[in-house]
């Protein structure tokens, strides 16, 4: 076993080397016919992308940002990636010099690649201490599975370096006030990352498996007789050679089909395991039982990169066993954070952090006496729909909702299903062919003992109608003959006029006949159920997947329906709802 300290540790300077081989690889360059360049090697007439790939998951990682000890605080270095569509018009990378017009995307997205790193990888990165070289986001949350950006890449690599003392390149899209600005600058003199013709870096743009493992050979140098058994990667694949030289050295592995997709973008927690690998840092046995190491919240101990990733984010003293491709952690940094259980917000998505595992909940779990719904993968509060028994129910941010008439996520024909006895009524949508198995609201009815049952299709409707004893009702929808939806009706033609002893008793029975209702909920039908529809007056259902909802209760001068749109202003005007 090999000992190697966390510090007081110095590693002799490969810079002086760097600069004179930089400067003979650009004198050789300079001497070389663009002819003889475009035809000495046809791997360089395919895509160029500078990305890669690691064996058992398409799931991808975030930039690293400054890290402190208290996880709750880490600062966010890095920015979201934009979703810009972004020209790659460019040449390619090993010395053709085929131009390409940068205002028109191209299929390729070849890059200019300045020179090529000709040195031994631990003369040029940390590979005995055990630096954190990536860390979270401001929230803790680490997101694995997020494609990792060009700059985020150029970050990764900078924080490597044992000695970053060189002059910065400069592209026309990396200002000086970005976070990446100067790691992108001296990874470009340095050759590792490249810039396009039109004088961009394109900092926010995914990198592919096949790109990242160029960059990762860049380090080591290619192995012009190494050869890959990937079925999609053939000898004239611009990027066979690094390919080959990375999986000869055991940096990347193939899917399970023989494939390797290096057109794919690489995640997150895939680059830190090829970066790993790159740099012999074995992961501890217990890696997993670890509780005081530095963590996130969306990172689980059953994730493929749960180890790799708490390997390249907590600095650490070790001991090597490399027979055994182990390591053991002498000592490292510990963090101290007291866990809250509380909600994250992450843009749109939200989480919830159990203080018991600091880690999010996953699945059903409640809070505050309510039951949410959790990804049982991810940990976002669930919004969509889903079945619960024979219903589908739509949940948003968690909760079930019951009433969804307002969101958007649901249309006509409705279906309306009145629980006579109980004095409420359901409206439902179609879910296909699966039938009205959708709960949209739940209304506050006052039927008749004369009001009829059975199956009936909406024939008319009126705004205003006439009824019983010259009072007269709002947004009328008829059911059949005389019965109908209506609103709690006025003593005259006037919606300030209200019954209001008649409308404080809704949820009772006390029409004639008609199905009384809000003024709201008499529109809402008027409005969004078209002539036709559906209506079904159950004489013996009770109660259905909405509960009964409560009603309100009016002062005698209160003499309008406060839900009336047309008479709200009422309402406002005297502050009373």
């Amino acid at each position: 076993m090999g000992k190697y300290p966390l510090k007081h540790r110095s590693i002799q300077k490969a810079k002086g080397f760097i600069a004179c081989t930089l400067i003979f690889c650009m004198l050789i360059l300079c001497a070389i016919p663009a002819s003889a360049a475009e035809s000495s090697d046809n791997r360089t007439q395919g895509n160029y992308e500078e990305t890669l790939f690691v064996s058992g998951s398409t799931e991808g990682e975030s930039a690293d940002q400054s890290k402190t000890v208290d996880t709750q605080n880490r600062a966010e270095e890095t920015e979201e990636p934009g979703e810009d569509e972004l020209s790659e018009g460019a040449m390619d990378p090993l010395g053709s010099d085929r131009p390409s017009d940068p205002e028109e995307p191209s299929e390729s997205g070849k890059e200019i690649s300045s020179a090529r790193l000709e040195s031994k990888l631990e003369d040029i990165l940390e590979t005995k201490k055990h630096i954190a070289y990536i860390d979270g986001y401001s929230n803790n949350m680490f997101k694995p599975g997020k494609v990792i950006t060009r700059a985020e890449t150029a970050n990764i690599f900078y924080k490597l370096l044992i000695d970053s003392n060189y002059a910065s390149k400069t592209f026309s899209d990396v200002s000086s006030s970005k976070w990446y600005h100067k790691q992108v600058g001296i990874m470009a003199t340095l050759g590792v990352v490249g810039g396009y013709t039109d004088g961009t870096f394109k900092p926010d743009k995914g990198i592919t498996r096949a790109e990242f493992v160029k960059m990762a050979v860049c380090f080591m140098g290619v192995n012009e007789e190494a050869t890959a058994n990937f079925s999609d990667v053939t000898t004239n694949h611009w990027a066979y050679q690094y390919i080959a030289t990375a999986a000869q050295l055991g940096w990347i592995d193939g899917y399970s089909d023989g494939t390797f997709r290096p057109g794919e973008e690489i995640t997150r927690a895939q680059a830190v395991t090829v970066i790993n690998r790159m740099l012999g840092r074995y992961l501890p046995a217990d890696i997993k039982n670890k509780k005081d190491v530095i963590n996130f919240y969306d990172l689980y101990p059953s994730y493929w990169a749960y180890g790799q990733v708490l390997e390249a984010a907590n600095e650490h003293e070790y001991e090597k066993d490399a027979e055994k491709k182990t390591e053991t952690w002498t000592n490292y940094l510990k963090d101290t954070t007291v866990q809250i259980s509380r909600w994250i917000n992450d843009g749109n998505d939200s989480y919830y952090v159990d203080a018991s595992t600091g880690k999010f909940v996953r699945g059903k779990f409640t809070i505050n006496g309510k039951e949410y719904i959790f990804d049982s993968t991810t940990g976002k509060a669930f919004t969509g729909f889903m079945y619960v028994g024979q219903w589908k129910r739509y949940f948003q941010k968690g909760l079930m909702v019951n009433n969804i008439s307002g969101l958007g996520v649901v249309s006509g024909p409705y279906y309306i299903k009145v629980y006579k006895q109980s004095n409420y009524l359901i409206i439902y949508a179609k879910d296909g062919d699966n039938g009205y198995t959708i709960p949209v609201k739940a209304m506050i009815t006052s039927c008749g003992y004369g009001t009829p049952t059975g199956t009936y299709y909406t024939p008319a409707r009126y705004r205003w109608l006439k009824m019983v004893g010259d009072t007269w009702a709002q947004w009328c929808t008829q059911i059949q003959g005389n019965y109908l939806f209506h609103s709690v009706p006025n003593w005259t033609y006037n919606n300030f006029d209200l019954e209001v002893h008649e409308y404080n008793r809704l949820g009772e029975t006390r029409s004639l006949g008609c199905i009384r209702l809000t003024c709201a909920d008499a529109k809402w039908i008027y409005d969004n159920c078209v002539i036709g529809s559906k209506v079904f007056i159950s004489s013996i259902e009770t109660s259905g997947p909405l509960s009964k909802p409560g009603s309100l209760k009016l002062p005698s001068w209160h003499t309008w329906d406060p839900t009336d749109p047309t008479a709200y202003w009422k309402c406002q005007q005297n502050g009373c709802h």
